[in-house]
């Protein structure tokens, strides 16, 4: 799961609450404030199992572009960060790259594409990490009403089909 300052919310700072679901993670709590002047979101999700993760968002745009600087601090004490670029959006797509950190501190790099059509999101990237090897992901973000859903799939770096995504009532 990951949040956007960038999300077409209204141009006024915002807070929600609600739940989530997950197939393999199972569900739990969610907190998200969205500062609109500083272009920043923070969410907080708490597992029914007690464990959490804080995701936190600034973003910035110039010319079109956009800039996402991501921060995942788990309650294990590990941090993920993320940081991508994007350009300006071109016939409802937009493509980006960055750098993905993970908690062991290894580095992994991302590239994809981001396209907006009758109110779904669809995500495709393709990670490699430090071996070389490549992981594609696929998502598809719908809302409706009170309910977000992403639905994800792909190959991991192992070669294994994946799938997984989430669920959010606010």
């Amino acid at each position: 799961m990951s949040i956007s300052p960038l999300s077409p919310y209204p141009d006024t700072d915002l807070s929600r609450t609600g739940t989530y679901t997950t197939p393999n993670r199972g569900g739990g709590t969610f907190a998200l404030a969205v500062a609109r002047d500083s272009r920043s979101a923070q969410a907080t999700f708490t597992g029914s199992d007690g464990k959490s993760a804080t995701d936190r968002v600034t973003a910035s745009r110039q010319d079109g572009s956009v800039t996402i600087d991501s921060s995942w601090t788990y309650n294990s004490g590990g941090i993920r960060t993320t940081d991508l670029t994007s350009g300006p959006k071109a016939d409802g797509v937009r493509t980006f790259s960055g750098q993905i950190t993970t908690p062991g501190g290894s580095a992994e790099t991302v590239a994809g594409s981001t396209s907006y059509a009758d109110g779904v999101r669809d995500t495709s990237r393709t990670i490699t990490n430090a071996a070389g090897q490549t992981e594609t992901r696929d998502s598809e973000l719908t809302r409706s009403g009170g309910v977000v859903t992403d639905v994800t799939t792909g190959i991991n770096f192992a070669g294994d089909q994946t799938s997984g995504g989430f669920s959010l009532s606010v």
